[in-house]
């Protein structure tokens, strides 16, 4: 996933998770049941796209699900740069 400027679009960086994270392993959200991020509107390949429009980089560079850190067990997952921005799932 890559975080966008909001304006114009024009800056794109990865998503990246913090140090320590282990390769593979799920994010989670805080309130949320594991599964219940990806499965609360589309319950099969679609959901990723479906939840998108929730999904934001804040203005510290934390990416979130409706205001909820994308968490790993080494801590949340951030952008180097780009704040205050949509997080997209293709470049498309």
């Amino acid at each position: 996933m890559c975080g966008f400027l909001t304006s114009d679009g024009s800056t794109v960086e990865v998503l990246s998770a913090p140090s320590g994270a282990v390769e593979g392993e799920r994010i989670t959200f805080a309130g949320f049941a594991s599964d219940d991020v990806l499965c609360e509107k589309a319950p099969n390949d679609k959901a990723l796209k479906a939840i998108s429009a929730e999904m934001r980089v804040d203005e510290a560079g934390v990416a979130k699900y409706k205001d909820v850190p994308f968490t790993t067990s080494a801590g949340v997952v951030t952008l180097e740069s780009v704040r205050d921005a949509l997080i997209k799932t293709q470049l498309k």
